[in-house]
């Protein structure tokens, strides 16, 4: 080695940005973009058949609105661990904490 010190070959923010960048590509790739479309039309649709005096604009934004609110939720929603079982393979504890979660679930819900 020859003692200089080497230049990174991205600066840190970069870096950070762009793991940024392919990682939300990386979780948009798991969302199913058209089927989300549709339910906003069909809610919107909706609100335009319960409010004819009401603008399309105006029902658009409520049904937009109201999508946002639901997938602000989705951070804190446990059915997205539901399906994993840890190290790839099923296991009695797991299976039961799997099933002591759903019940919690359930009660909250009503």
């Amino acid at each position: 080695m020859s003692g200089t010190l080497h230049q990174p070959l991205i600066a840190p923010d970069k870096a950070a940005q762009l793991l940024d960048d392919v990682l939300y590509e990386r979780v948009l790739g798991c969302v199913d973009l058209q089927a989300l479309f549709m339910v906003e039309v069909e809610l919107w649709v909706a609100l335009s058949e319960q409010e004819p005096d009401a603008s399309d604009e105006r029902t658009r934004r409520i049904a937009k609105d109201m999508i946002d609110r639901a997938l602000v939720r989705l951070p804190d929603e446990e059915r997205r661990y539901a399906m994993v079982w840890p190290f790839g393979a099923e296991c009695e504890l797991c299976e039961d904490e799997l099933h002591e979660s759903a019940k919690q679930h359930r009660r909250k819900r009503g």
